[in-house]
C-alpha cells in the first residue's frame, strides 16, 4: 500500500515537471481509445437496434408467406410435409375502425388489418409497417384466446394488443365490439362487429405504432396507426368485397420439414411470389450480413488508429525516459532493481490510460448522443444509442494492452541498464 502511494505521489509530481509531456501522451492514447470506443459503440448501437425487432421473434416457429390464397398451395405443402400448418390469412385491405379526437383537438384515425387464423396458438404473424409481416409471440393479458369451436365456426370475436385496447376502449376492451364498415351503413347484414375477447401484451409492432402516433401528433393535428385484429380465418366472408390477402403458413421448426417446404417452393414457387422460410435465425443472418462490411470496415479502420496512436505514444516514452535517464541511475545507485523499475513505470501507465480512457469513454457517449437524432432521422427509425459499464471497462483493458504492448519494449531497455551507462545518456 505504502509503494502504491508513493507510486501515486510520484506520478502527480512528474505531471507537475514536464506538463507538455503528459498532454501529448494523454492525447495520443485518447484519441486512439475514442476512435475505437466510439467506432464500436456505434455499430452495436445499430446492430442492438436492428435486432430488437428479431428478438421478439419465437425460436421455435418458422413460416412461408405468399401474396395470395390458393388452395392448391396449401394442399402441396400439406402433403410435402405431413403437418398441417397454422394458416393466417392477412388482409392488403385496411379498414377505417376508429376516430379519436384528443382533448387539444388533434385527430387519430385507426386502421383495422385483419389477421384470420386457422389454429389457436400463442404465436401469429403481425403486421410490419416496413417489411409487411413478422412473427410474434402472444401473450394475453387480459380475457382468453380464442376456442376451437370459435375457429372452427366462424365467430365474430377477436383479440388486440394493450394499444389498441388503450386507444379504442380506454383499456376496458374485453366484452365490446369493433366494427368494421366506419363509412358506411351503421347497422344491417353488411356490418362486421367482433368482440372483444383478448387483450395481448404489446409487442414490438405496437410500441413502434404508438411512437409513431406521438411523433405525428407532436407535428401536426392528425395521425394514423395501424391495429392488428386477430380473429376467426374466413373473415371475409362478413365483406361485399375483399381485397387480395398475404398468406402466411406457420410450422414449428424442423430441419426435415423445412427441406420439405423448400422442395414445394421450388417445384410451384415459379408461378408464386413465394417468401424464402423464415425464422429467427434466418433473420438475425440478415441482420448480421447487411452490417458485415461496415464491421469489418471500422474494425480495420479503429485497430490501425490504435497502432499509430500506440507508436506515438511510444515515442512520448522514449523521450520521457531518455528525459528521467537521471532519475532511474539514482534510483538503481540506491539499491532499487529492474523490476522496482518496471513496476513504477507500468503503474504510471495504467493511470495515465485509466485518465485517458474515462476521458475517452465519456466523449464517445456524448458524441454517440450527438449523432443518434441524425441517424434516427435519416438512417434507422428504431435507432438508440447503447453504451454500458462493461463498455467502458473493456476500453480500459483494451487502452492497458495497447500502452503496454508498445511502451513494454522501451521501459525493459532503460530498465535492465547498468547505473553507469544510464548516467551516460545525454
Amino acid at each position: 500500500m505504502r509503494k502504491i502511494l508513493f507510486y501515486f505521489s510520484h506520478i502527480i509530481k512528474m505531471a507537475r515537471a514536464s506538463k507538455l509531456r503528459l498532454f501529448l501522451l494523454l492525447l495520443g492514447i485518447t484519441i486512439g481509445l475514442f476512435g475505437y470506443s466510439f467506432g464500436t459503440m456505434c455499430i452495436d448501437s445499430y446492430y442492438d437496434s436492428l435486432l430488437r425487432e428479431v428478438e421478439e421473434m419465437p425460436d421455435d416457429t418458422m413460416y412461408v408467406s405468399i401474396d395470395n390464397e390458393y388452395e392448391n398451395i396449401t394442399r402441396e405443402l400439406v402433403s410435402s410435409t405431413g403437418e398441417m400448418p397454422l394458416v393466417e390469412r392477412i388482409s392488403s385491405d385496411n379498414k377505417l375502425i376508429y376516430r379519436l379526437f384528443t382533448a387539444d383537438g388533434k385527430e387519430t384515425d385507426v386502421y383495422g388489418k385483419l389477421h384470420g387464423v386457422s389454429k389457436v396458438s400463442d404465436v401469429y404473424t403481425l403486421w410490419d409497417m416496413k417489411y409487411g409481416v413478422n412473427m410474434s409471440d402472444i401473450t394475453i393479458t387480459e380475457g382468453r384466446n380464442f376456442t376451437g369451436t370459435e375457429i372452427q365456426n366462424n365467430e365474430k370475436v377477436c383479440l388486440i394488443d394493450e394499444f389498441t385496447a388503450e386507444l379504442i376502449f380506454e383499456g376496458d376492451a374485453i366484452g365490446k365490439q369493433i366494427q368494421f364498415n366506419y363509412w358506411g351503413e351503421t347497422s344491417g347484414d353488411n356490418i362486421a362487429a367482433y368482440e372483444v375477447i383478448g387483450v395481448y401484451k404489446d409487442t414490438y409492432y405496437s410500441r413502434k405504432r404508438r411512437e409513431l402516433r406521438e411523433s405525428q401528433l407532436a407535428e401536426s393535428d392528425n395521425a394514423y396507426v395501424y391495429a392488428d385484429i386477430i380473429c376467426p380465418y374466413h373473415y371475409s366472408e362478413f365483406f361485399e368485397e375483399y381485397d387480395n390477402p398475404t398468406v402466411t403458413y406457420l410450422w414449428k421448426k424442423d430441419d426435415e420439414i423445412r427441406k420439405n417446404i423448400v422442395n414445394t417452393i421450388t417445384k410451384v414457387g415459379i408461378d408464386y411470389n413465394f417468401s424464402p422460410v423464415t425464422d429467427r435465425d434466418y433473420e438475425m443472418e440478415i441482420v448480421e450480413a447487411s452490417l458485415q462490411n461496415i464491421k469489418y470496415a471500422v474494425n480495420w479502420v479503429t485497430k490501425i488508429l490504435l497502432v499509430i496512436t500506440g507508436i506515438f505514444s511510444m515515442s512520448i516514452m522514449c523521450f520521457a525516459l531518455k528525459e528521467r535517464a537521471w532519475e532511474i541511475g539514482i534510483k538503481k545507485a540506491f539499491g532499487a532493481d529492474s523490476l522496482d523499475l518496471i513496476v513504477q513505470f507500468v503503474f504510471e501507465i495504467s493511470f495515465t490510460v485509466l485518465i485517458a480512457a474515462s476521458i475517452a469513454y465519456g466523449a464517445s457517449v456524448w458524441a454517440l448522443n450527438m449523432t443518434s437524432g441524425y441517424i434516427t432521422d435519416n438512417l434507422l427509425s428504431d435507432y438508440l444509442p447503447k453504451y454500458d459499464v462493461a463498455s467502458y471497462f473493456k476500453l480500459l483493458a483494451i487502452g492497458l494492452a495497447q500502452n503496454l504492448v508498445f511502451m513494454l519494449v522501451p521501459i525493459l531497455i532503460y530498465s535492465g541498464k547498468k547505473v553507469v551507462k544510464i548516467l551516460k545518456v545525454d
